[in-house]
């Protein structure tokens, strides 16, 4: 599969401010490039929240409930 890295605009990784896109988390933190992140790939609030974010409770987080809990926002 030829992977081609997301286009960034900023040095944060993600376009002018706005929060990097399901995709672009991945090609970042899936250190292992399994296509799942597990607790010790995530940062921030992948990290803070993966318990709630991670609702199949298999100890990762796929695409599919990374966008998820995009949308649901912080758990706080």
């Amino acid at each position: 599969m030829d992977e081609q890295r997301p286009q960034k605009t900023n040095e944060r990784g993600n376009r002018g401010g706005e929060r990097p896109s399901v995709e672009e988390l991945f090609f970042k933190m899936d250190e292992n490039k399994d296509e799942k992140l597990s607790k010790s790939e995530v940062r921030g609030r992948l990290s803070e929240d993966f318990s709630n974010i991670d609702t199949n409770d298999d100890g990762f987080l796929n695409k599919q409930e990374v966008e998820n809990g995009a949308k649901r926002g912080p758990n706080r």
